[in-house]
């Protein structure tokens, strides 16, 4: 007769097993323990730093969007500013002094000039976007008036009137303000 010697099976084979499998904690070694505080804080620090960086690079493009507007904006700005010394060109062929450039330009008309010079000059300042009261004030100016001004359209004007000197204009341009 033989006899059989049945070892147990671990697990039953007709059962399976429930219940969910216990870990067992793993205990750190004291090295492991020494690395853990000094590698979170270092991932802290790491992690404020991106977060610096971001908020820093998103300011930045914010900034540098900000300035391509104000520059478009001047740009757009100064397409609107008038040649003066081509428009001063333009309205006196016959009588005045006209010297000056583009931003700048000084207009002499004369009491012997101003009836010749008057329409070229009324035809400027319409061009340059002054209303039709100034028009009249620069036709009204005395000598006891001083220097008078007004401002058009980019530009600007001051004048004064002497007798033995005329009329004497200067126009500004205004450029992105």
């Amino acid at each position: 007769m033989t006899t059989e010697f049945h070892q147990p099976h671990p697990f039953p084979i007709d059962e399976p097993a429930t219940g969910p499998i216990p870990v067992v904690p793993q205990q750190q070694s004291p090295a492991a323990r020494s690395l853990t505080k000094p590698l979170i804080a270092v991932s802290a620090v790491l992690l404020l730093a991106l977060g610096v960086v971001t908020a820093m690079w998103i300011s930045a493009n914010n900034q540098l969007s900000a300035l391509q507007q104000s520059i478009s904006a001047t740009a757009a700005e100064d397409s609107q500013v008038p040649d003066l010394r081509a428009v001063a060109d333009k309205h006196f062929t016959k009588a005045g002094v006209v010297s000056g450039d583009a931003d700048s330009v000084s207009i002499t008309i004369t009491d012997y000039t101003a009836a010749t010079a008057w329409p070229g000059l009324t035809s400027m300042l319409e061009e340059l976007g002054f209303s039709p009261a100034v028009i009249d004030r620069v036709g009204n100016t005395r000598a006891l008036d001083g220097t008078r001004e007004a401002q058009g359209k980019n530009c600007n004007v001051t004048w004064t009137y002497h007798p033995d000197d005329g009329l004497q204009m200067v126009f500004e341009a205004v450029h992105g303000s």
